[in-house]
């Protein structure tokens, strides 16, 4: 099982098993058992959709629902403002489209700018875009979920 910290609450985080697919929801507040382990990644749920960042035996993975793509070093990770509203987020393997899916951006209440709380980006709120920097900064995605992070 790998342990997912939800983004939209704290209280929330999930257990994965990655390879039949199973996502299991605890509450930290509610649920007197929760999964015993470290936080190995991220997890969101996104206009219909479950996307996860997190480490598996070493390799950092996106999954998207049922779709689960190893971010190797063959792999990039795009980002495209579609609009004012609509990002695309896209996944290759060399120059094969893994994937792609345009979503609604999130919209920022109160703006970053009037936002008092330290050192808050964009990518708290756009989980596509923390995926989309962490798959193109190599320090960032080979640090990130290890046993020192």
């Amino acid at each position: 099982m790998i342990i997912l910290q939800s983004t939209d609450r704290f209280d929330s985080i999930a257990a994965l098993d990655a390879d039949a697919g199973r996502i299991s929801w605890f509450s930290r507040s509610e649920d007197s058992t929760l999964p015993s382990g470290p936080v190995r990644g991220h997890i969101a749920e996104l206009q219909q959709r479950t996307l996860c960042l997190y480490r598996r035996e070493g390799s950092l993975h996106f999954r998207v629902d049922d779709e689960d793509f190893e971010l190797t070093k063959e792999t990039s990770v795009r980002l495209v403002c579609e609009s004012e509203t609509t990002n695309t987020i896209m996944l290759f393997r060399g120059e094969d489209l893994l994937f792609a899916w345009t979503y609604q951006r999130p919209a920022i209440d109160p703006p970053l700018k009037y936002d008092p709380t330290p050192f808050v980006e964009e990518e708290n709120f756009d989980f596509c875009l923390f995926v989309y920097n962490v798959a193109n900064n190599p320090g960032r995605k080979a640090r990130i979920y290890t046993e020192t992070s």
